[in-house]
């Protein structure tokens, strides 16, 4: 997630939840033109991945099992 509000946080960690913040937009590859688009006019953080990092999926597995 990205700019979400302080209330949401707050009831995300109520409810048990997991919260993983990215400082920029992510894309796919085949969205070059709309980021290109987005950066230029915005001046907004995007990016694009072609894979999600490996670190945030060992994050989102470690938590994973350990609520089960």
């Amino acid at each position: 997630m990205r700019n979400a509000p302080a209330v949401q946080f707050e009831e995300m960690k109520k409810s048990g939840g997991f919260i993983l913040k990215f400082k920029s937009q992510i894309y796919p590859y085949g969205m070059e033109d709309l980021v290109a688009d987005i950066w230029k006019l915005m001046r907004l953080p995007v990016t694009i991945w072609d894979r999600f990092p490996e670190k945030f999926e060992k994050l989102i597995q470690r938590f994973h099992k350990s609520n089960l």
